[in-house]
């Protein structure tokens, strides 16, 4: 039987192991289901201005308006990252969300992450700046 991300015991401490053995490093955003690493649903961030403010590690990129948008830069609110650190970027459902390569070293000059794609970025302490590391632009399937 399978676990939603907040696992059957939404009381006990952090890290913890549920009811049915699947191991829980944070209730919310990352766990450990029998043999599947599962990251839980993507905290939501709406692009303001070009920027996004991300708290969690993996996000999905909501446009500020209409289904498209940019995005220019990443700013930290209430973490901090440190060198290795893996940010996934999904685009909101319906959205497309182009990325720019001014503030975030990526292998083009934009990538465009439509509905289904990803780009997942690793922080690089020694250039202070987060690095592609994989990109799909969308679902072949949609």
């Amino acid at each position: 039987m399978a676990s939603n991300p907040s696992g059957d015991d939404n009381l006990a401490g952090n890290p913890y192991t549920d009811m049915d053995g699947d191991f829980h490093l944070n209730g919310t955003s990352l766990y450990v289901e029998g043999s599947w690493l599962r990251l839980g649903a993507p905290t939501i961030v709406t692009i303001a201005s070009g920027v996004a403010t991300i708290t969690k590690s993996f996000v999905a990129l909501a446009a500020e308006s209409s289904t498209t948008d940019q995005l220019d830069s990443i700013t930290l609110s209430g973490t901090t990252v440190a060198d290795g650190d893996v940010l996934i970027l999904i685009a909101d459902v319906g959205d497309t969300i182009t990325v720019d390569d001014a503030s975030i070293n990526l292998g083009a000059a934009t990538r465009a992450v439509g509905p289904g794609g990803c780009l997942i970025l690793r922080y690089d302490n020694a250039e202070t700046q987060w690095t592609e590391v994989v990109f799909l632009a969308g679902a072949d399937n949609v």
